[in-house]
């Protein structure tokens, strides 16, 4: 048993007792689309026995305003109650409604009960479907909705499946009117069901008890505003109004090109029917066959685009041939894709709505913005078909405007969904001192200006060292005026600052301070000189007397690097290499390395050629990576990322911690994408392949393996803060370390919605802690094209 539930967990890639656990809200769903399928059936054939097809829109713009009149007191009802006892007690009412519906047309045929029931199939049918999906919502978070929502899509298609093919027997045997009576048993036994998936242990109390009253809208016209005031609501909402509109329309085309050709109520019941049958079929091999697949790989947005394309094929195909087996592609078109693909994709866009507003804003959405597209395409119809005249077959044109809007709508929805899954994994985030700030503000500015004003040396020097921090592009006046400081160390900073601005409007006082009483103010006023003044240092030398050896050597190849005259790149290089040499020995290497980062670019090209030469000593390779942070140019950005590849691992890690300190500190640095993607996969590779040897010992890991992996990802980690920005990936890494199963889901889906296909299906499986090692070692034998066995 044990082994029969592994290998049905791994060929629908669940997680152990995921299936057990969701089987009660597979049934649920499938009792609830067989319900709709039948009623959808049911409804048209009745409506158009005693209606005309003109008259539809009528019936559509009906639906549209009683809606928002049924869906005030449920709103109103689902803050006073739980979930649970608000589904079920509807679905008790609705099986009710299906009895006393049956006694008025099977037993006094009254005319206007075609118009009642099409306007009850329209509002409850929909929002009983969306009953199950926001059960689903509370029962899963967004990692199990993935797996399980493709699964429990598979069950509404059976249903949709048995519905079509139920309502072509009954209408062939019984007639339409007997297929009420089987719907009202689906939703009685929908109750059942819905008792026992509350009773599951892993169900959240938002589902069970009490609703939560803070922020929770009590009425329709707070969960409307709430809805206006969020983005992603309102993507959502305008995907769900567009969506409504074009399949209203598509179904309108059906319809009406069906009353034409077949004229007879229980004709048309059974070819609707079986669209609708053998529509499931193929919705069902489309959802078997595509929908975990596509969303594992290429994310929820290319999901949102497969119907509204589809639909667009269909349209084009009635445009042209206009028949009634291009209008059932049309319709099968939304049939196959709706309820595999596209509903698992919309579904997954209400994950991340806070739980205490989800049932109330998402009731509003589905059934009242659904209805007003329904309203809309019967505004639509009644324009184009009524007035203008317009053949089913031309409608397709109207059709094709509004799908293109469908699809801008798409794309909007896909950004807010990211943007809202980013924004709930934010207030995991709770060490505000880690976050660098790149550049300080005018007010910070300014408060620092005024402590450089400090009688105090050591207080002048912090704010120096803030205003360094800061990455000020110029120099602020405050600083100049510290020329003249009485601390040399204040002077000294003071001059470093300048110089690295390039600011030389103090060129002059600088020539003065060559002459300064404090050796090393002298020295930093001679790295100044030998970089902005024309004259040779040696002469200051010989003039001046005594300067620290280091500032004589950088400041001669300063010199001599110069474009001019005296320019010798050669003599500059050599020095430069007895500077890097000096690195092996640990008395000069603090100092060699400290005058090498103040020549800036001028020491870029000898830094890089020494990192990248495997002859070199490892010893002065390893000193390299923080001299070129140190340096901090986007020169020393590119050549750490030239030598992200190493083969000795302290060496690999030291170059991709500097870049990330430099990319940190500097703000957004060009680098090579591809370059720290490559890079990134070659550490998982290496990554997975630990995972392989850690499986010949049966997963027993000594300290040092235990070690190495976790330098591994810490590397990976480092290289994915050089793809995306720091502070959204540092969020996501608290998200996923949470113990919080809703904050890591949207963590892991955070980055499954940001991170490129190569790097998602190679990543996350390493992150998530729900991957066991058994799997994390078969993911490694598949990445790397073998095993190991010893």
């Amino acid at each position: 048993m044990d082994k029969s539930a592994s290998f049905i967990n791994r060929v629908l890639n669940l997680r152990s007792g995921e299936l057990v656990r969701g089987l009660p809200l597979f049934g649920y769903y499938f009792l609830v689309i067989t319900f709709y399928m039948m009623a959808r059936v049911a409804r048209d054939a009745i409506f158009l026995d005693s209606f005309n097809r003109e008259q539809l829109p009528y019936a559509d713009m009906s639906v549209a305003v009683v809606a928002a009149f049924i869906l005030a007191p449920y709103i109103r009802a689902g803050y006073k109650v739980s979930l649970r006892n608000l589904q079920m007690g509807s679905l008790l009412f609705f099986a009710l409604n299906l009895v006393a519906f049956w006694w008025g047309f099977h037993f006094h045929k009254w005319t206007w009960l075609a118009v009642a029931f099409y306007v009850w199939v329209g509002v409850c049918g929909i929002l009983m479907v969306g009953q199950v999906w926001t059960l689903a919502n509370f029962v899963w978070t967004t990692r199990e909705a993935k797996r399980l929502f493709a699964i429990l899509g598979s069950c509404g298609i059976v249903g949709g499946i048995a519905g079509g093919f139920l309502a072509k027997w009954i209408a062939e045997r019984a007639g339409t009117d007997a297929t009420l009576l089987f719907m009202s048993a689906f939703l009685s036994f929908s109750t059942v069901l819905i008792w026992i998936i509350c009773k599951q242990e892993q169900m959240g109390r938002s589902a069970t008890g009490p609703p939560e009253a803070r922020e929770t809208p009590r009425n329709l016209m707070e969960s409307f505003r709430i809805v206006r005031q969020s983005p992603h609501l309102l993507a959502i909402a305008a995907l769900i109004l567009l969506s409504s509109v074009v399949t209203s329309v598509a179904g309108w085309q059906l319809k009406a090109i069906a009353k034409d050709t077949l004229v007879q109520k229980d004709m048309i019941a059974a070819y609707l029917g079986a669209v609708a049958g053998y529509t499931g079929i193929v919705s069902l091999i489309a959802q078997l066959l595509i929908t975990s697949k596509l969303l594992r790989r290429f994310g929820i947005g290319v999901a949102l685009l497969v119907l509204p394309l589809s639909l667009t094929a269909g349209s084009l195909t009635v445009l042209l041939w206009g028949t009634l087996w291009a209008a059932a592609i049309l319709r099968g078109s939304d049939g196959v894709f709706r309820y595999s693909i596209d509903t698992s994709a919309v579904q997954l866009l209400y994950l991340p709505v806070p739980a205490n507003i989800k049932v109330q804003v998402k009731s509003f959405i589905d059934t009242v913005i659904w209805k007003l597209g329904d309203g809309l395409a019967a505004v639509t119809l009644l324009i184009f078909a009524t007035k203008l005249h317009l053949t089913p077959q031309r409608i397709s044109l109207v059709s094709l405007v509004l799908l293109a809007v469908w699809i801008t709508a798409a794309l909007t929805a896909r950004r807010q969904y990211v943007a809202t899954l980013k924004a709930n994994i934010q207030h995991v985030r709770i060490r505000p001192q880690q976050v660098l700030v790149p550049v300080l503000d005018q007010f910070t500015t300014k408060v620092v200006a005024e402590k450089l004003n400090s009688p105090d040396p050591n207080e002048v020097i912090y704010a120096l060292t803030l205003f360094e921090m800061g990455q000020q592009l110029h120099a602020h006046s405050a600083i100049r005026k510290l020329l003249v400081h009485p601390s040399p160390h204040v002077r000294k900073k003071a001059v470093s600052i300048l110089n690295a601005a390039e600011d030389l409007s103090v060129k002059h006082q600088i020539v003065t301070m060559i002459r300064d009483n404090d050796l090393d103010v002298r020295t930093e006023a001679l790295r100044y000189l030998s970089r902005h003044d024309d004259m040779d240092p040696l002469n200051y030398i010989d003039r001046l007397g005594e300067f620290a050896d280091f500032s004589i050597r950088s400041a001669t190849i300063s010199f001599l690097m110069r474009p001019g005259e005296a320019q010798n790149l050669e003599a500059g290089r050599m020095i430069l290499d007895g500077l890097i040499g000096d690195l092996e020995n640990e008395t000069l290497a603090a100092r060699a390395a400290n005058s090498m980062a103040l020549l800036g670019d001028m020491a870029v090209g000898a830094l890089q050629d020494h990192l990248a030469d495997p002859d070199e000593d490892l010893r002065i390779r390893k000193q390299i990576p923080e001299i070129l942070f140190q340096i901090g140019t986007p020169r020393a950005a590119g050549a750490l990322a030239e030598n992200l590849v190493q083969a000795e691992a302290e060496l690999r890690f030291k170059v991709i911690s500097a870049l990330n300190k430099l990319c940190e500190a500097r703000g957004n640095l060009p680098v090579d994408r591809l370059l720290i993607e490559s890079a990134m996969v070659a550490e998982m590779m290496g990554h997975y392949r630990s995972y392989q040897l850690l499986a010949t010992a049966n997963g027993e890991a000594d300290e040092r393996m235990e070690q190495s992996m976790r330098e591994e990802l810490e590397r990976i980690f480092r290289l994915m803060k050089l793809l995306f920005p720091s502070l959204d990936l540092q969020n996501a890494y608290f998200g996923i370390q949470s113990k919080d199963p809703v904050t890591h889901a949207n963590a892991l889906e955070f980055l499954d919605n940001t991170l490129s296909a190569q790097l998602r299906t190679r990543l996350v499986p390493l992150i998530d802690s729900e991957v066991s090692f058994q799997e994390r070692v078969r993911l490694a034998d598949r990445f790397l094209g073998f095993s190991v066995q010893s």
